[in-house]
């Protein structure tokens, strides 16, 4: 497994330049200060914090289903703002199984389009309680789009507890049990 550096942070998703590629941290700062997005794409690099369809690509958004998904021009100030722009411009797009499987298509699209060749990222615990399927399906379903359009990128599957519900009782609801943690 090649070796990484983290070189840049912006917004909420963490790229660590790869290591044994043509390409250099030089190369990828260097694009980066002067607006060169193609230079900035043909850098490897790796996805470590993505939050999942907020990463969907949005010309295979459009391409799929005809809706555009308008891009957030001003920052958010708060978790408030942020659901309320996504209540606003996705709706339920990504809702139920053909949904959810558009998101996850979309972020692998993405992921090639950017040159990310290594990506984390996977479902929140809660998605369990959608009707959606067992963790183990769920994860399966993910590894199934990665085969079929990804390949070649690294994907390290996750599985989000949020900090904004008691996990022991999520987990307990589905007959799970942390022991003494």
């Amino acid at each position: 497994m090649p070796s990484s550096s983290v070189v840049a942070h912006r917004g909420v998703a963490a790229l660590t330049l790869l290591a044994g590629s043509d390409m250099t941290t030089l190369d990828f700062t260097a694009a980066i200060a002067v607006g060169d997005l193609q230079g900035v794409r043909a850098c490897p690099k790796a996805d470590l914090h993505t939050h999942g369809f907020a990463k969907a690509d949005r010309e295979y958004v459009f391409q799929k289903t005809g809706r555009d998904i308008a891009p957030i021009e001003t920052p958010l100030s708060s978790m408030d703002d942020m659901h309320s722009w996504a209540k606003t411009n996705i709706g339920t797009l990504f809702e139920g199984r053909n949904g959810r499987t558009l998101g996850i298509e979309a972020n692998f699209v993405g992921a090639l389009r950017d040159g990310v060749t290594r990506i984390e990222f996977g479902d929140d615990v809660w998605m369990v309680t959608q009707g959606l399927g067992s963790p183990e399906e769920l994860v399966e379903s993910i590894a199934q789009v990665h085969e079929r359009l990804a390949p070649h990128v690294e994907w390290i599957p996750q599985l989000g507890l949020a900090c904004l519900v008691n996990v022991r009782w999520r987990l307990s609801k589905r007959g799970w049990h942390l022991g003494s943690i």
